[in-house]
C-alpha cells in the first residue's frame, strides 16, 4: 500500500528496484552530511570499532558517496543493470557490519563486555545487507505503458 502514495510517474520511472536505490541513496546522503553538520556530537564519542578510528570528513564522505551513487544508479533506465547501485548502496551497511563484527570478536577475546555492542550492532545493520541482497534479487516487472 505505501507504495501508491509515490506518484505514478515516478514509480513507473524508477520501478521498484530503482526506488529502493533512491530512497537508500538519500538517506545515506543525509547521514554523511550530518557528519559534517554536526562533527560536535561525532568527535566526542570514543572509538570503540575499526570504522570509528577513520577521520570525520572520510566516514561523511563515504556515506554521500556511496549515496549520491545508489541515487544516480535508481535514476538509470529500468532496462538498465542496476548492480552498482546495489553494490554502492550495500557499501556502509556492509563496512559496519564488518566493524562491529572485528569489534566484538575482539573485545570477546579480550574478556571486555564492549563485544555485546559489537555483537548488537552487527546483528543490527546484517538485515540491512541482507535486505538489499533481496530486492537486488527482484524481478522488475515491465513497463505498463509507454516508452522509456
Amino acid at each position: 500500500m505505501p507504495y501508491r502514495l509515490i506518484p505514478h510517474r515516478i514509480r513507473e520511472r524508477l520501478g521498484r528496484r530503482g526506488l529502493v536505490l533512491l530512497l537508500f541513496g538519500l538517506t545515506w546522503i543525509v547521514q554523511g552530511s550530518s557528519f559534517f553538520l554536526l562533527p560536535s556530537l561525532y568527535a566526542g564519542h570514543p572509538k570503540f570499532f575499526p570504522l570509528d578510528h577513520l577521520p570525520l570528513w572520510v566516514q561523511g564522505a563515504l556515506w554521500i558517496g556511496s549515496g549520491m551513487l545508489s541515487a544516480f544508479a535508481a535514476q538509470r533506465p529500468r532496462r538498465e543493470d542496476d548492480t552498482s547501485g546495489f553494490l554502492a548502496v550495500s557499501a556502509m551497511p556492509m563496512l559496519l557490519g564488518a566493524s562491529y563484527l572485528i569489534g566484538a570478536i575482539s573485545y570477546a577475546w579480550e574478556g571486555n563486555q564492549l563485544w555485546v555492542l559489537g555483537a548488537l550492532s552487527f546483528l543490527a545493520w546484517s538485515p540491512v545487507i541482507v535486505a538489499l541482497a533481496v530486492v537486488a534479487s527482484w524481478y522488475e516487472p515491465p513497463l505498463t505503458g509507454g516508452d522509456e
